[in-house]
């Protein structure tokens, strides 16, 4: 099915350079780490041993994202470009980092403050990196995203280690500019750490018209989307507000990772003021292999699909979710 038909579903990203001390402007301070590309776990995580395990399900109460506020246009969406250019510059950055694909991600600086070699030695110990991008600051063509990064790190001893990030890259004319990137504490608490919850938290993130917070949840910094970061804002147009409502989540490990199927209902507003149910599923990855399984769920398929006749009260939406999205 099209993406636009997905989201009809939902989608969206973004990135960042890591450093060790504190703000800088220097172009990669600190050992940081891309979302891995869209394969398994490097041989060298995972045991060559590893066994698929045994499907289970667990048992996840239906849970309700309410709409706050109604969704317009994304502000600038298709007035200014320079917002969309930006998230996917970032984002662009650390998808070849993560590939080792050092001069492509050179190349995205405008007047860097460090030499290719410096760069590459700095990435070389990088594993995997997650990046979250929020909501962007525009000056007419300059655009400062603030960024949190969760990075995976090689160190001298053969161990890896997590590492978090956050701070604000600044993007002019497809190119970083500046940065103010430095490590910070362990987080308190995780919004990625459930499945079902982080389904919720894709569509209250669109919701708020927080494109780049729902892009990112995607697996591989946006990618497995299939959509560039333009295209991700474009499929939303359609939609006003959404209502989701998540069931019972289905969950099977194969190769150092778990797989969830998360049964979903949502109840979109579109543009014209009509309510549209849609139902299906969303398949989530979580890597089970310490250090990764720090990094949470993200989102790798979605399969949506509108029901004709459908209604969109309680009982209705809970009827679907138990009989394989049958009215």
């Amino acid at each position: 099915m099209s993406m636009f038909g997905v989201w009809r579903i939902v989608v969206l990203v973004s990135l960042c350079v890591l450093s060790a001390c504190g703000a800088t402007t220097a172009l990669v301070p600190t050992p940081t780490v891309v979302v891995a590309p869209a394969t398994e776990t490097p041989v060298s995580v995972v045991p060559a041993t590893a066994t698929m395990v045994a499907a289970t399900a667990t048992t996840v109460p239906a849970t309700e994202t309410a709409i706050v506020a109604p969704v317009v246009p994304a502000p600038g969406m298709g007035l200014n470009p320079a917002p969309l250019a930006a998230v996917q510059t970032i984002v662009d950055y650390y998808t070849a980092i993560n590939a080792q694909q050092y001069p492509a991600a050179y190349k995205l600086w405008d007047n860097p403050s460090q030499t290719l070699a410096q760069i590459t030695s700095v990435f070389t110990g990088t594993v995997e990196s997650r990046v979250r991008i929020g909501d962007p600051d525009v000056a007419v063509d300059v655009v400062t995203l603030p960024v949190t990064i969760t990075a995976i790190v090689n160190q001298a001893n053969g161990d890896q280690k997590v590492q978090y990030f956050a701070g604000t890259y600044t993007v002019k004319n497809n190119l970083i500019t500046d940065t103010t990137i430095a490590e910070v504490a362990v987080p308190t608490s995780s919004d990625d750490s459930d499945a079902a919850q982080l389904v919720a938290n894709y569509y209250a993130a669109i919701n708020e018209l927080k494109f780049g917070m729902a892009y990112t949840l995607w697996f591989n910094n946006g990618s497995d989307s299939q959509l560039p970061y333009a295209g991700f804002v474009q499929s939303l147009a359609p939609i006003q507000g959404a209502v989701v409502t998540t069931g019972t989540v289905q969950e099977e490990g194969a190769m150092g990772s778990t797989y969830a199927t998360v049964p979903t209902v949502s109840v979109t507003t579109q543009a014209d003021g009509t309510a549209l149910v849609m139902c299906g599923t969303y398949t989530l990855r979580h890597v089970n292999v310490q250090p990764f399984d720090q990094l949470g769920w993200r989102i790798t398929q979605v399969a949506m699909n509108p029901v004709a006749g459908a209604k969109s009260d309680a009982p209705s939406i809970q009827k679907l979710l138990t009989s394989g999205c049958t009215p």
